[in-house]
């Protein structure tokens, strides 16, 4: 899913446009206890109540592709029967009508392999969405549906506490302390399935989020998928091509031409990845030597992939040394200049009408 068609979806879950028909979730204490289930068509709840849950499971969907938001493919082994894909895949009936032996199981899946010290709520919706065609000039067209995109949304949300506040008792007529109440948090992680791909249902794969900690060991156990890299260790690999590839010299020129380069990458496609070949071949392109590809072309596992998004700000070149850090904007970079001065390198940039310190314009 690129982000447009993830912001697609979530836009969708508002009052307005609400496509959830069913709302199913229980409370699980931090011991695994399953302690309370309910059922709610969505029509059914109360204005103010369906708002709260469409707002979190909105959350779901909210966050940095590849950091917070991660598609990740079932293997070939799960979509037979038995497997996760097609166990989910009998949510996605367009109904609401869910067996409850499924739902139990579902539950017991998370409930078994997802760890935390913390009571958690798990909400699930179901919905269904009539996509609407597009023209040929790519114009919306809201009532030329060619297809039902039936989901899954599912998430995992912590219960937390209140606190412990003075309020007022209007019936005593006193400040006293609030009645402290389970409160369900934006959730931490959670899953749309299947996908929605070239505006369509993609069953060979869902979209997984994370709030901060991705959970991994739920997502290789029980849902038995393999997440790709985490944004830190794309980076981290990233930086060790980096090092091989120009085991030598590295100057602010040739990294700001790997920038461009990466850029230039990026607005090839919506959500582009980086493969081994084609890391080389940007390594290339700014002028690494033989010896030192070939070092990178021993030393760089062929399996990964980075996102270009997640090695660099594809909207700022972030430089940073004594203390200091310029963002400076990619059309902007040519203004940068290095000089030797004495036999030190310096990096220079003009002081122009539009020079400031501190929101000060300099002057002479």
């Amino acid at each position: 899913m690129n982000r447009k068609e993830i912001a697609e979806i979530r836009k969708l879950l508002c009052m307005q446009r609400n496509p959830i028909h069913t709302i199913y979730g229980c409370y699980v204490n931090s011991e695994k206890d399953l302690l309370s289930e309910f059922k709610h068509p969505a029509l059914s709840l109360p204005e103010d109540e369906l708002f709260k849950y469409l707002d979190i499971f909105r959350k779901a969907l909210s966050g940095k592709k590849e950091k917070n938001l991660t598609q990740v493919d079932f293997p070939l082994s799960e979509e037979s029967a038995g497997g996760t894909q097609h166990f989910l895949y009998q949510f996605c009936n367009g109904t609401g009508d869910i067996q409850e032996d499924a739902l139990e199981e579902l539950y017991g899946i998370i409930v078994e392999n997802y760890t935390t010290v913390e009571n958690y709520a798990i909400l699930v919706a179901l919905g269904a969405y009539d996509v609407p065609g597009k023209s040929t000039d790519g114009t919306i067209m809201d009532d030329a549906s060619e297809t039902t995109y039936c989901f899954i949304i599912c998430c995992i949300c912590p219960v937390k506490k209140t606190s412990n506040d003075l309020g007022y008792n209007e019936k005593e007529a006193i400040f006293e302390n609030l009645v402290r109440l389970e409160k369900v948090a934006p959730p931490e992680n959670a899953f749309l399935f299947p996908s929605f791909d070239d505006r369509a249902s993609n069953c060979h794969s869902l979209l997984y989020y994370s709030r901060r900690d991705m959970h991994a060991e739920f997502v290789a156990n029980g849902l038995n998928c393999q997440l790709p890299l985490w944004e830190p260790d794309q980076k981290q690999y990233f930086q060790a091509a980096v090092d091989t590839a120009f085991s030598s010299q590295y100057t602010v020129e040739t990294s700001i031409e790997l920038y461009q380069n990466i850029c230039e990458k990026a607005e090839e496609l919506e959500d582009p990845t980086i493969s081994k070949n084609g890391l080389h071949h940007i390594l290339e392109q700014c002028g690494a030597t033989e010896d030192d590809l070939n070092a990178f072309d021993r030393e760089f596992p062929d399996n990964v992939v980075l996102h270009s998004n997640s090695i660099i700000d594809t909207r700022k070149c972030t430089i940073s040394a004594y203390g200091m850090t310029l963002k400076i904007d990619r059309d902007q970079l040519d203004l940068l200049e290095t000089r030797n001065i004495d036999g030190q390198t310096y990096l220079c940039i003009p002081i122009t009408n539009n020079f400031r310190v501190n929101n000060v314009e300099i002057k002479g």
